[in-house]
């Protein structure tokens, strides 16, 4: 019986190691994710700014109306970010600041921040798609006209 609960113990901590590892990795991701949608985002803006500067002549440019939607869907990713990190914050110090006073898992302001967050992220992720798309096709149909 005594060597049974050893291995249980011992599976358990092999669990416990496991998802904390596993909670590291996510953590990492996440950031990584918010990280990469602002620089791509940002680059996307400044490198189109430079294009359009250096490359396109003024007096002959078509769709004007698809690069101002292309910088406002980026702009709004840049805002989009700044949000969800502002939001990460305000959960996470919720979740400390009540983490000794809950008792069965998280609470539902907290359930209604983090889904708020995924939204948010979510969205920022289809303005950043939709924004490049846009880009591209200004480009392209102001390179080769």
């Amino acid at each position: 019986m005594k060597g049974k609960l050893v291995e249980e113990s011992n599976e358990d901590k092999r669990t416990e190691k496991y998802l904390e590892q596993l909670y590291k990795t996510y953590d990492s991701s996440v950031v990584t994710l918010d990280k990469n949608i602002l620089y791509i985002s940002s680059g996307a803006l400044g490198i189109s700014i430079t294009f359009l500067k250096d490359f396109i002549d003024f007096n002959n440019i078509k769709c004007l109306w698809v690069l101002a939607t292309s910088w406002l869907l980026l702009t709004t990713t840049i805002l989009l970010s700044l949000i969800m990190h502002k939001l990460s914050i305000k959960l996470i110090n919720h979740l400390i600041v009540y983490s000794y006073q809950l008792t069965d898992g998280e609470d539902k302001k907290a359930k209604k921040m983090r889904a708020n967050a995924e939204r948010l992220n979510s969205f920022a992720i289809w303005t950043l798609i939709s924004g490049i798309i846009l880009l591209v096709l200004f480009v392209l149909i102001n390179l080769y006209k």
